[in-house]
């Protein structure tokens, strides 16, 4: 079982991408992701058309969303993110940006401790992601933009997926009965010179944050594509 760690330092001026929030609200921490990511390409080279997947393990915050069912004691979480394709790529002499296109999934799945998964080499292959997404499914978002954010010298890069809907998953009736109305937003960071299994661009860390309660921009998306045409 292979699990891999990110620690990065963001350069917060060179890597500064626009955030998708909510108008008059707070966000509330829900928990951390640590796992791989691959393109169909290279996360460098990115072209319009490529794929972009993340999977991984999946740590929820136990002081936030008391009424949903979390329980690391006797379930494992994992994660599987796909469903994304490059859609607008541009690029200056610091950084490479990648609008990415859905509708994008971002899925939670628990499997009873010890959960069983690898990452192998060259995904897909016999264990990634099959070995992430064999669990049974608590939470299911979708959405349909996201951001990367490459700094070109440090290889450092951001991903964003924001304003995420919760559509299905063991979970959902807990979630809509604590939050009612609510959007997901998700914040990745890496660095491409890291190690990673051979075939993944980069391993990855990120933290899922949950909009409740608040008026979500729903135009902020797509003023973030159109700035990157």
């Amino acid at each position: 079982m292979l699990r891999l760690r990110c620690s990065v330092i963001l350069l917060g001026a060179l890597l500064a991408a626009p955030s998708v929030g909510a108008a008059g609200g707070t966000y509330e921490y829900v928990g951390a992701f640590d796992g791989a990511l691959w393109t169909s390409g290279a996360l460098a080279t990115m072209g319009v058309g490529d794929s972009l997947s993340i999977v991984g393990t999946f740590v929820p915050s136990s002081g936030e969303w008391v009424a949903v069912p979390w329980d690391t004691a006797s379930y494992d979480y994992t994660f599987w993110i796909h469903g994304w394709a490059a859609e607008v790529v541009t690029e200056d002499s610091t950084r490479r940006s990648i609008v990415l296109a859905g509708p994008g999934r971002i899925d939670l799945y628990r499997e009873s401790v010890p959960a069983e998964f690898g990452y192998g080499v060259y995904p897909p292959n016999a264990t990634c992601p099959a070995s992430f997404a064999d669990g049974e499914l608590v939470l299911r978002t979708e959405a349909t933009s996201g951001l990367v954010s490459l700094h070109l010298a440090s290889g450092i890069f951001t991903l964003s997926l924001g304003d995420a809907t919760y559509v299905a998953g063991l979970y959902l009736p807990e979630v809509l009965t604590e939050c009612g109305v609510c959007a997901a937003d998700l914040d990745f960071t890496g660095a491409i010179s890291q190690p990673a299994p051979a075939g993944f661009d980069a391993p990855v860390s990120g933290h899922l944050f949950n909009t409740s309660g608040v008026g979500v921009e729903p135009e902020s998306w797509g003023r973030t594509k159109a700035s990157y045409r």
